[in-house]
C-alpha cells in the first residue's frame, strides 16, 4: 500500500451517536488512500470507548485529549500532518461518498491550485434536509462568487465557506499558519481571509458534505454589541488581515461590486482611506474602531495634495472631518474605556497563550525519560524561560 495521500481529521466532542455517522462517512469514501485521525477532544460521555473498534482499520489513528481545548487541539494536530492534502470533519457533520474523490479531481492538471471548496447541505439533528433560512451555514452557491466576492462577504457578513468543505494542500495550510489556536470564534475566518487573499482556490458547485444545524442554536457564533472582550479581540485580529500587504493590493477588487464604476487607488493612504469608509458601513463598534485606525493612519502618511482633496470634497480640514465622523458613529457605550479595555485584553490573551504553551511543553518534557537531576534542571530552566517569554509578550 502506498503512503496515504490525504489526511482527514475528525474532531469529536460529546458527539455520539452522530460521531459514528461522521467516521463511517470517511471510512466509506470512494477514494481509499486516506490517513484518518479521530480525535476525542476531552469528551465527558462515552465517546472514547465508542470509537475503539475503529482502530482496527490500519488507516485510523485514535487521539485522546484529556480536556476540551476546542479549536486549538485540531489546529496543532493539523500542522503536524505529513500527507499531501488535508481535510477536516466535525463530529456532527458528514461527507457524501465521493467527497474526497471529487475534491482531488479538481487538483488534476492544476499544479497551481492550493485549495478546493465545495458547497454544503444543511440538515437538522434528525438528518432531515433544512429548507429556508438558516443562519449557521451560508445559504448561497459558493461557486457563483469569485474569491474577491468571498472576501467582501467575509468582511461585511461572515463566513461563506465552511471548514469541512475544504480540501487543501497541507503545505499551503502550514505556510499560512493554519487555523489560529485559542481563537474560538474567528480562527477559521482569519485563516480563510489569508487563504482567499494569497491562495489559488477553486469553488465547486456540488454539495459534497452535510452540516448539522442544531435547533438549539449550538452552531451560532456571537456577533453582537454585547460580545465579551476575547470575541472583540478576535474580530479585531480578523479585521487586521485586511491591512496585510497582499490584501491591500486587492482592496478595490474586494470592495467594488461588479455593477459599480471602477476606481483607481494608487497610494497606500488612498487604500486605507477607502477601507476605513467601508468599515464605517457596519453597525459594529469594533468595526468602527478599526475604521478610525485606517482613517487616522491614512491622514498621517498622506501628502498635502490628499489633504487638500479631502478639504475640497468635504469642506472641512482633515482633523475637522475626522472629528465629524467620530460624532456620527458609535464606538459603544464605554468610548473613554475602549482603548484601555483593548490594552488589558491583549495582556490577558498574551498571558493566557503563554500559560497554555507552557503546559504543552511540560507535557512533552514529562513524556521523555530523563533522569531525575536532568528533569529538575530542565524544569528550572523552563520556568525561567517562560517568565522571560511572558515578560516579552506583555511588554
Amino acid at each position: 500500500m502506498s503512503d496515504p495521500l490525504v489526511t482527514v481529521i475528525v474532531l469529536l466532542y460529546n458527539d455520539m451517536p452522530h460521531g459514528h455517522r461522521a467516521i463511517q462517512s470517511v471510512l466509506s469514501q470512494s477514494f481509499r488512500d486516506l490517513k484518518i485521525k479521530i480525535m476525542d477532544n476531552g469528551s465527558t460521555d462515552n465517546t472514547w470507548s465508542e470509537i475503539q473498534d475503529y482502530a482496527k482499520d490500519p488507516r485510523v489513528t485514535l487521539i485522546k485529549n484529556g480536556k476540551n481545548q476546542r479549536s486549538e487541539f485540531t489546529a496543532y494536530e493539523a500542522l503536524q500532518t505529513n500527507t499531501e492534502y488535508l481535510s477536516f470533519l466535525f463530529g456532527d457533520d458528514y461527507y457524501l461518498p465521493r467527497r474526497i474523490e471529487e475534491g482531488l479531481q479538481a487538483f488534476r492538471g492544476r499544479p497551481d491550485l492550493d485549495a478546493a471548496f465545495s458547497n454544503v447541505e444543511a440538515v437538522d439533528e434528525h438528518d432531515t434536509i433544512i429548507q429556508g433560512v438558516r443562519h449557521a451555514v451560508y445559504e448561497g452557491d459558493i461557486s457563483s462568487m469569485s474569491r474577491h466576492e468571498h472576501l467582501r462577504y467575509l468582511f461585511f457578513r461572515g463566513n461563506s465557506l465552511h471548514p469541512c468543505s475544504m480540501l487543501i494542500k497541507t503545505k499551503k495550510y502550514c505556510d499560512l499558519g493554519g487555523f489560529k489556536p485559542y481563537f474560538h470564534h474567528f480562527g477559521d475566518m482569519i485563516f480563510f481571509a489569508r487563504l482567499l487573499a494569497q491562495g489559488n482556490i477553486l469553488f465547486l458547485k456540488d454539495k459534497m458534505q452535510r452540516i448539522t444545524v442544531w435547533s438549539n442554536g449550538r452552531n451560532e457564533s456571537a456577533r453582537n454589541i454585547g460580545d465579551p472582550l476575547p470575541v472583540v479581540y478576535e474580530r479585531t485580529a480578523f479585521l487586521d488581515e485586511y491591512l496585510s500587504p497582499k490584501m491591500m493590493d486587492q482592496i478595490v477588487d474586494i470592495f467594488t461590486g461588479k455593477s459599480e464604476r471602477p476606481i483607481v487607488l494608487g497610494e497606500e493612504w488612498e487604500r486605507l482611506w477607502y477601507l476605513g469608509h467601508q468599515a464605517l458601513n457596519t453597525a459594529m463598534p469594533d468595526y468602527n474602531f478599526f475604521a478610525f485606525r485606517c482613517l487616522y493612519k491614512a491622514a498621517e502618511i498622506a501628502n498635502e495634495e490628499f489633504h487638500q482633496r479631502v478639504a475640497k470634497v468635504t469642506g472641512k480640514s482633515m482633523p475637522q472631518y475626522l472629528e465629524s465622523l467620530a460624532e456620527s458613529v458609535s464606538l459603544g457605550n464605554n468610548r473613554p474605556q475602549l482603548h484601555s479595555d483593548f490594552e488589558q485584553m491583549k495582556l490577558r490573551l498574551n498571558a493566557l497563550e503563554q500559560r497554555r504553551f507552557k503546559n504543552v511543553l511540560k507535557r512533552i518534557i514529562k513524556k521523555i525519560p530523563f533522569s531525575a537531576p536532568t528533569y529538575r534542571f530542565l524544569k528550572r530552566r523552563f520556568q525561567r524561560t517562560s517568565k522571560i517569554m511572558l515578560y516579552g509578550a506583555v511588554h
